[in-house]
């Protein structure tokens, strides 16, 4: 089947957008995110969308300057909107650029009036991004990898229509089409932990254990993602008795809390965490409040609750605020 019908049907099947969108295309000038363009280019006119290219330089790489000015021309061109971010401070991880990038894509996107981000992320990112939590030490939830569809805001979406595809097949693809692409040369750059994933880890994998591991590693997340959006459609009906939000405060119910397994107590920080829009959480600190949640507090009568939002330390040297109500009842 043609990759250009392949990707029509998978924007129907798993209603990934609709006609007469905004959506803003990000793409660093390589094969994935300008066969991205490519394929947005033809389904525009019928698919009635204002269509965005955003390119964002993080000064990695020597030629980013001119690579910017590449996706500019072609931009103009096809007579898209571009967008061009750069980068006045220096990252000291991906996980740092990464995280700057994705702010100030939902701050353009916002200002723009876009309602869908769009990323070139493929099928092997998804495997490289589970090797990568993996060894992180990353919980079930991390493991899922890459989704295709994300909600960051009531108005934007995260979206990765090309997450179903391999770069094999992008590439025999783009190729057939003649559309100019760059290459990337931060994707050789071995000081980066994913590349070194990309281009030593996978394929030593391949070669001397399992040359079909990407059918396999494709197969335990979908495995994952299944399981962990059962359990938390479960435990959300289970939580939600006894840890709600009243008056923009959050409240739990610390008697019940106490008496619920392990598993469970994480699943409750872990949603508290997201609540109060905790930055950077990880387990080792999530772990340390929820010891602390089941070490103090004795004379608690009944409930607990967090000011929402808004982050303080007190009490103890830690990111939470904790807020102690003695006598509140329900």
């Amino acid at each position: 089947m043609c990759l250009l019908k392949k990707f029509t049907n998978e924007l129907l099947n798993n209603n990934l957008l609709i006609p007469y969108q905004s959506l803003l295309i990000c793409t660093s000038g390589g094969q994935d995110s300008l066969s991205l363009v490519y394929l947005f280019k033809i389904l525009k006119k019928s698919w009635h969308w204002r269509i965005g290219i955003v390119y964002c330089d993080h000064l990695f790489q020597i030629n980013s300057i001119s690579t910017g000015r590449f996706i500019c021309k072609l931009s103009l061109k096809l007579n898209f909107e571009f967008y061009e971010i750069i980068s006045t401070q220096y990252f000291n991880s991906e996980f740092e650029a990464r995280n700057w990038r994705y702010k100030k894509l939902l701050k353009l996107a916002q200002f723009y009036g876009y309602s869908s981000i769009i990323t070139g992320h493929t099928k092997n990112d998804k495997i490289e991004s589970f090797f990568l939590h993996l060894l992180r030490g990353s919980s079930l939830l991390g493991l899922q990898s890459i989704l295709q569809k994300i909600k960051l805001t009531n108005e934007t979406n995260l979206i990765r229509p090309l997450l179903n595809f391999s770069r094999a097949e992008i590439l025999l693809f783009i190729r057939g089409t003649n559309f100019p692409i760059c290459f990337d040369q931060t994707n050789k750059n071995l000081n980066y932990f994913r590349n070194r994933i990309r281009n030593q880890l996978i394929p030593y994998l391949k070669i001397f254990f399992n040359p079909k591991l990407d059918t396999k590693i494709i197969q335990i997340i979908n495995f994952i993602q299944v399981e962990t959006q059962y359990f938390s459609d479960l435990n959300f009906l289970t939580i939600s008795s006894f840890l709600f939000i009243k008056n923009n405060l959050i409240y739990l119910n610390y008697s019940i809390f106490l008496k619920l397994p392990i598993i469970n107590q994480r699943k409750i920080i872990y949603k508290i965490s997201q609540w109060i829009k905790i930055p950077h959480n990880n387990f080792f600190e999530l772990e340390q409040f929820r010891l602390i949640f089941n070490q103090s507090f004795y004379n608690i009568k009944k409930y607990l609750f967090f000011l929402k939002k808004n982050i303080l330390i007190k009490s103890f040297s830690y990111r939470f605020c904790l807020y102690i109500c003695l006598e509140f009842k329900n």
